[in-house]
Parts: C-alpha cells; structure tokens; sequence
C-alpha cells in the first residue's frame, strides 16, 4: 500500500482540479491532478540528479543520460516507440537536464494516458542504451553544444566555471562534446552512472488526467512501482562539509570576457552559502531583490539613468542550488557608464548601506507579501504540459503540502534572515563580470569549451576601501527606499455578467469577442470573461498609422519613439508591475501597439497614463543619442544570430513586403534627429485609428467609457480604409523552385542551415489549411526521426506548417554542424519521397484516423487562461479578419478528410516538381563554402537585394 502523506495546499482559484499526494512502496513520491474536464493529459517526472553528478572526465554524462532513456527499452525496445504514439494521439515530449535535476515530460489526448505512462514508465526500469543509439547520440550531444558555441549565455557561464574552485561540482562542463564522451567505454559509463543515479526514492512524478483520482493512483502503483529503489541520499542534504563554488583567492577580481554579440554590461555577483532554499516561506533574497532592482525615484537605477550610465538593472539570484545560491546585480551600461565602472559600483554599495543604515522595513516587506499572496490567490491556470512539468520540480524544493504553493509563499517576517543576507552583499564577497567587446585586449585567456576570450584582474585596494566605506557610512542623498505603491489592488471582486440575449443562448456557441463601439476613428472589441472568474483584465490598442511601414526610417523612429517613451514611463510602470500590472508597447508596421494586463482596478489608470505620455513625449538629445546606440547594437546583433535564425529571415526578407533589410534600417538610423523624431511624432498622432481590444473582468458601458477617454486624449483625425497598411506575401509560380543562398552572417558560426517552405496558399481555405495541417502531424516524428535521429545532420530538425501574413506552406528546417545546406536539401527531398510511400502503403486507416482525431483535439482544446484567450483572438481583431470561429470549423472538416485527400495535397504541393511552389533558403556556415547552384529547368536563384519580391505577384489580404 501507498505511505501516507500530507495533501497539497491549492489556489482558491483553482477550482477545476482535485488533487492527492501518495508515496509507493519504493518511496517514488507521485502527486494526481485529476482534471474531468481536461482536454489533454500530461506527467513529468523528475530525478533528483544532473551534471553535477558527471563523473570526472566524462563530462556531460547526465546529459548524454537524458538523451538516451527515450530510445528503447526492454518492453518497448523500438527505439521511437515513444515518440510514434505521442505523435499519432495529439502529444509532444521533451526533457532537460540541470545542474541538479533532470526533468522528462509529456503531454498527450487525454484518452491515451494509460498506454503512454507503461511507455514512459519504463524509461525508469529498464532502458537498453543500445550500442547503436550510443553512438548515434553521442553526434546528437554534441552537436547541440557547437550549436550553442556563439551563444553569450553559455559562453558566460563557462567562463564563471573556468573561474570557480575546481573541487566544487559549479565548475564542471555540463553539456558534453565529443571530446567528453566519445569513447568505447562510454555505453559502460551511461549504464554505470543511470544504475548508481537513477532511484525512485529521488524522484517525484506529477500525473494530470481526467480520469477520478482512485484510477490515476491505481495507474501510479500499476506503472511506476517496479522503478528500483537503491536509497540513494538527495546530494547536499547529508551531513558533510561543503564545498564551496568559489575559494577565498578566487573572490574580490574582476571577470572581463568578449561577448559574441555588442553589449556593455557588469554583472556583481555574490556567493551565498548555504542557500537559503529551505527559508521559502520568508524568502530573505526576495526582500533585497525587490529594492535593489526597483526603478522608481531613489533607487539605484534611477540615478545612474539620470547620469547617463546604464539602460537597465536587474537584481536577484543569478544562479540557485542546495548547496549555495549567487546573489546576482546585473546592470547594462551606456559608454559613458562603462568609463566609470568603479563608481556604478560604488552607488550600489551606497545603497545596500543605505538599506543596511534604515533597516529592515515591515511595511516594505508588507507590500512584497500582500502582491504574492494576491497573485496566488487568483493564479492563471497553466496548460497541463508546462504545469506537471513545473510541479514535478517543485516536489523536489518544497514540503509535501507547499508543492504547489512554494513559489508563491511569503508568510514568515523575518529580519534576522534579512540581515543576516546582507551580510553576503560586501565588497570582499565579490566578483564583477565585466562583459564588452572593448575589453578585448585584456583578454589573453581562452576557455576550454566554447573558445570565449577572458581574463581576470584582482581589485585594486583603494576601491575595495571606497566601496567598504559607501557600504559602512552611506552619504547619498539621492538613494531612498520605494514610495507606497498606489497600484496596489484593493478591489478583487468579480463584477456581475451581462445576461446574454435570447439569439446567443439559442445559439449555443462559444462566447466570442463583439464589437460594441465603431466609429470612423475607433473599433472597439469586447468580452467579459464568464470562465477564469478572476479580477483581471487585458487591454491591447493598435495606434494604426500608414507612417511606420512606408520608409526605413520611419521604422526605425517607430522604434526610438518606443524606447524613449519607456525610458519617461520607467517609474511609474516599474510600481505597477510590482502590484501585477503590466505593460508593453511596440513599435510595428501598422503603428504603436500598447497593451496592459493584470488586475484590472487600477488598469483603466495605467492605460491612461501611458496614452497621456505618447502624447506628451519629451525628446531628450542625450536619450536619444543613448536610445539610438542601443537600437543600433541590437540590429547589428541580428548578424550574430543562430543560422537558422538567419535562414527563416532571408526567405522571409524576399517574400514579404513590405520589408525593411538590417543594413537599411542601420542606415536610417543615423539620419534621426530630435527635429526629424519631433516632426515624425506630430505626423503619427494626428491621424490613427484606434483599434481595440478589452475583455476579462470590465462591463461593456467600462470599456466604452476608457476608450472615450483615450480618444479624447488623442484626438486623432481619421484613417481612409485604404491608408491601413498591409504585408503582402508573394505568391510563387507553381512548378518553380527558387533557391537563396548566402553565407552565414557571423564568421564564427561553423554551422550551416537550410529552410524550406513549399508554398500552398491563403489560410482562409480552410479544407487546404486542415489538410496542411494534418500532413504536417503525419510527418513531424518521421522527419526529426530520420533527420536528426537516424542521419544525424545536426541537432536543429524541424518541420511542420508555417503562416506568414496568412498565406501557408509546409516547412523543413535543419542546422547542421556536418554538411552543406544543398546536402541538405538532397535528404529532405529523400525524405519526402520515402513518406509519400510510407502513407500509401505502410500507413494503417487506423493509424491516420488517430491522427485525424489528434487534430481535432487540437483544435478543439479549451483555452486555459485569460491571456491565451487574448493570444487567440487578437490577431483575428488587429488582422481585420475576424474568423473567431476558425478552430471550430476546422474540426468540422477534419472529420470529413480521407487519407487520400492528404497524399494528393501532399503530391501537389510538397512533391510533384510540377506542381509545387518550393523556396529554399541557405545559409552556409564557415566548414562549408558557399557553391554555384546548378542551373536547373524551372529554378530561380536569388539574392538578398534584388528586389525580388517586387517584381513577383503578391497575394491578396484581409482588406481586399
């Protein structure tokens, strides 16, 4: 019989879900969620080992692990037999490995939760590790690490591992290479290291399913209590010394590395041993975190804002585990900032000595708790792929009763653990990263595994004393601690539904967005929630303008407009997002895009200010020199993206328009003036159409009135119908293949990419989109299968349908450390013509009804929370399309598509050279030179700039 076992504490929100935690007899702890309702199951389960565990000089082991336990096992020894079934019942699977977790997940038609779970189960008892899929997947390791090469993140990681104590597991290489596990003992290792790390007493297992809860335990104790039990002990909860990830020596230095792409940053970290992890109910970091990152007046960021010195500034843990945690102060400087390094750091030690000098304020602390409790209170449902995943984790952090409320707890005041925190935060416990192109010549060390330039500096001792001193006598009046917070809710109450007209009861459908104010300068869009019953709001408006997309540099002011506006609304947005208010705007080629969300009360308050900043922006010549400095890094880094990344771009760049190239927005950019952005301003806000989305907890006659108010701020004159600007896709030549190809813009980057779109036509057919949609499941596991799995051609493999601006196709994308995209190309084409017989003969009717019926369930899944209803619908609204129904009739038709409407679909738009519209885009990496293209009946080549796409016939839009 299960142990017994204390019981979840759930949202009040969380009314959907029952839930029963219980411990098998081989100690494996497993918390139900039984969910009537649900459209999808879903499990994780999490062992409590990672890469810390990798054995001296195999180095990526537990990663090579995480691998290897989905190809095969003893009673499912078909090494994609996992994958095959998820594929044909609407599911999807993946795992991940950290320092100290490794995490496998699922998610699945909820009908097919018991057969998956034997499948998955099995992972845990008897997994083959055959030698042939060692091999193989050994090639898959690593390349998933030289596709990480010329990312900053890992590099910078690294690097602070190259610096750490070489005792402390923190300083291990988690990914693995080649180097690391490319040997003949290593299927000897794997077996070896899953037998001494892999028990049931360190793993938690989360299971989601509409079944009643005595059948999900009675699954539970069926399935998973034949996974061994070894006792191991949870590493960094046995009695021992600890070693710590950073020696005394390695403490008090300067860390300066090159970043692949441009940025000037400082990172002050502070170790912190041991980690505070068990304090979860007063969370002492959160405290510091919170007034050290704030934004408002009085804080440190404020002031270097004011100075010119830095554009942003986060605070928090860097980086958390058993053992220990990094406090980690993250602050991105402007040029003049990155000359006065040593001062930034004096200012954060004024004001960690200003907050050590007023003590530790319960008023403060207050305010963090009551925006937590709240936020657990009325927390948004998750999916429940991402929730058992989530969950399964937790159950590794938090008492059995706080599994799902860990996160959320601040209960306990205490000032001692504060203080005691505080204590870490000093200048002999630190070590500055300094990350900037410019320090470059100081970098004469070069990291083992990801080839990154670094050195190290010891501080100089003066600033050690300066900085002590700032800490110890803080001086600077312009550092004080928050303001209250006047974006607090204080009302959470759900306010009473409008009843619903005879006509839309009769009608039985969905509750979709209406339409309930339109004049010529306003489109208004509503719909209160009667589902999520939470005091929450969305508020999105399109500022729409014909402005932003007629030129390049009317793009690139859209976007400097955007920034300086974020800079004049830092303070009063940072409060509002502390109390669970958020906001964005965006500069797109229709115009500004705002959108607020969260609780609702003070919502209409925030949207007002904003509009009231648009219309008052002050242009400031030194933020907008700093502003422009910035936009310019960003597009510049564009170069120094993943080449698959640069792949989808290019085939982008020639069938959109209008487009704007990186190169002409670069150019623009150092055309701006403050008097060319004044007058772009005045041009923008004097004729718009307002077009907008509110819906969630507000009353029709409240949205009605808010958006007469905005307009009233506004003013705006009116838009002709034919001014709304449009992208427009081009429509290619049936039985012609068009071919990109370009060598990949970072020079570093050994990889190269493929992408290829066989174009089929406007989404607004919607028998040819579910067909689409449908061959797109039928091939998805094959083609990562054959491609990645079986080929390996790299660790990228991706395929299924691909939107753009309504007009759809089918898509292959690969990224490959190994061969050349025309290579490529040849395998993709091999592959298709070996699926269109595997559906004609191999296929059972069977088979494809599954996947016919997993289409429908994805069409037909109910959407969980109030901001995927917004992501669901807005596009309809800001595309003036308005198919809300879309998804509902797709499923009608599903159901009427035979398998041999999707093998003709599939011959003429896919394979029949005759009859298919086929671009392929290139990009080749620096192992692989770039060659001519054969000239070949029917094919076109093309280059980035020769205006093809407006020469070539364009499909027509929405507003046509």
């Amino acid at each position: 019989m299960s142990e017994p076992i204390a019981q979840p504490n759930k949202s009040p929100s969380d009314t959907t879900r029952n839930y029963k935690q219980i411990v098998l007899t081989n100690q494996l702890q497993v918390l139900l969620i039984s969910e009537p309702e649900t459209d999808k199951a879903a499990a994780a389960l999490d062992v409590c080992v990672g890469s810390f565990a990798d054995p001296k000089d195999y180095d990526g082991l537990a990663h090579f692990c995480e691998h290897m336990l989905f190809l095969g096992t003893e009673k499912y020894p078909q090494e994609n037999s996992y994958a095959h079934f998820l594929s044909q019942h609407a599911g999807s699977s993946n795992a991940s490995t950290s320092s100290e977790n490794t995490n496998y997940h699922f998610t699945i038609e909820k009908a097919y939760l018991k057969p998956i779970l034997d499948i998955f189960a099995q992972f845990f008892i008897s997994p083959l590790f055959t030698p042939s899929c060692t091999e193989r997947e050994v090639n898959a390791v690593h390349s998933e690490h030289e596709k990480n090469l010329q990312l900053d993140a890992r590099r910078q990681i690294q690097i602070s591992k190259a610096c750490a104590n070489p005792e402390s597991p923190f300083s291990k290489f988690t990914t693995g290479n080649m180097s690391t596990l490319n040997k003949p003992e290593i299927r000897d290792k794997l077996i070896e290291f899953h037998n001494n790390n892999y028990s049931a007493n360190i793993m938690k297992l989360c299971i989601l399913g509409a079944e009643p809860l005595e059948t999900l335990e009675e699954w539970a104790r069926e399935m998973f209590s034949a996974i061994p039990n070894k006792n191991l002990e949870i590493p960094g909860t046995v009695e021992k010394p600890l070693v710590p990830p950073f020696l005394d020596a390695d403490l008090r230095k300067y860390v300066y590395s090159v970043p692949v792409k441009a940025t000037q940053k400082i990172k002050l970290l502070f170790p912190v041993q041991p980690a505070t992890e068990s304090f979860y109910k007063s969370k002492p970091n959160r405290y510091l975190s919170h007034l050290i990152g704030h934004e408002s007046d009085g804080s440190i960021f404020y002031l270097l804002k004011e100075k010119l010195w830095a554009t942003s500034l986060s605070a928090g843990l860097s980086m958390s585990y058993r053992d220990f945690e990094i406090f980690g102060i993250t602050i991105a400087l402007t040029p003049e900032g990155f000359e006065h390094i040593e001062e930034v750091i004096a200012i954060v030690f004024e004001y960690i000595g200003m907050v050590k000098k007023e003590g530790v304020k319960k008023h403060l602390w207050d305010e963090i708790s009551q925006a937590s409790n709240i936020e657990w209170r009325f927390k948004s449902k998750s999916g429940p792929y991402n929730y058992c995943k989530s969950v399964a984790n937790c159950m590794q952090h938090y008492s059995p009763s706080d599994v799902l409320s860990g996160p959320y707890l601040l209960e306990e005041f205490r000032e001692d653990q504060i203080t005691d925190y505080l204590k870490f935060l000093t200048p002999e416990n630190l070590i500055v990263d300094v990350i900037a192109k410019e320090v470059e010549e100081k970098c004469t060390l070069t990291e083992k595994w990801y080839g990154a330039k670094y050195n190290t500096k010891s501080f100089d001792s003066e600033y050690i004393q300066k900085w002590r001193e700032c800490l110890e006598s803080p001086k600077g009046d312009l550092l004080h601690l928050p303001k209250e917070n006047i974006f607090m809710p204080t009302k959470l109450d759900i306010k009473p539904f409008t009843e619903k007209t005879e006509e839309e009861k009769k009608s039985n459908v969905e509750d979709v967005p209406k339409r309930i104010l339109s004049t010529p300068t306003v489109d208004l869009w509503h719909l209160q929630d009667r589902t999520y019953n939470q005091p929450k709001a969305h508020f999105t408006m399109s500022m729409v303008s014909p402005l932003f997309a007629s030129s390049p540099h009317h793009e690139v002011m859209g976007r400097l407009f955007v920034l300086l506006l974020e800079d004049q609304l830092n303070e009063i947005t940072y409060y509002a997002d502390v109390a669970g208010l958020e906001y964005s705007c965006n500069s797109t080629y229709r115009g500004f895009l705002l959108s607020v969300h969260g609780f609702d009360e003070k919502l209409p308050v925030l949207v007002e200010t904003i509009v009231q900043n648009i219309m008052n922006l002050k242009i400031d010549s030194g933020r907008l020199e700093l502003n422009r400095r910035w936009l310019q890094d960003s597009l510049t880094n564009f170069y120094k993206n993943q080449p698959y990344d640069h792949a989808a771009h290019f085939l982008h760049s020639c069938t959109v328009t209008p487009y704007w190239s990186t190169e002409e927005k670069l150019a623009a950019l150092q055309d701006v003036t403050k008097e060319a952005l004044e007058h772009f301003k005045g041009l923008v806000l004097e004729r718009l159409f307002l077009n907008v989305f509110y819906h969630g907890n507000v009353l029709e006659q409240e949205a009605i009135d808010l958006v007469n108010r905005v307009e009233a701020i506004i003013k705006p004159k009116s838009l002709l119908k034919s001014e709304i600007t449009t992208k427009r896709v081009v429509k290619l030549e049936s039985g012609k293949e068009y071919i990109l190809s370009e060598v990949e813009p970072n020079v570093d980057n050994e990889n190269s990419a493929i992408t290829q779109w066989y174009q089929v036509g406007l989404v607004d057919d919607i028998v040819l989109d579910v067909q689409l949609s449908i061959l797109s499941d039928l091939l998805k596991d094959r083609c990562f299968h054959q491609l990645r799995t079986q080929q390996q051609l790299g660790y990228i493999v991706w395929s299924g349908k691909r939107e753009v601006h309504s007009v759809t196709g089918y898509k292959v994308t690969v990224q490959s450390p190994v061969k050349d995209p025309a290579y490529i190309d040849d395998r993709i084409e091999e592959f298709l013509k070996n699926s269109l017989e595997w559906l004609k003969t191999e296929l059972t009717d069977e088979e494809y009804q599954n996947f016919v019926s997993a289409r429908i369930v994805k069409y037909s899944e109910k959407i969980p929370s109030l901001a995927r209803l917004h992501d669901e619908y807005w596009p309809e609204i800001s595309n003036f399309s308005y198919k809300f129904d879309f998804h509902i009739k797709s499923a009608e038709i599903a159901k009427t598509v035979k398998k041999e409407d999707v093998i003709g679909f599939f011959e003429k738009y896919v394979l029949n050279p005759e009859t298919r519209k086929k671009f392929s885009s290139r990009v080749y990496g620096n192992k692989h030179p770039l060659e001519e293209v054969p000239v070949k009946e029917n094919t076109q080549t093309i280059k980035l700039g020769d205006n093809f796409v407006r020469r070539a016939s364009l499909w027509p839009t929405t507003l046509e």
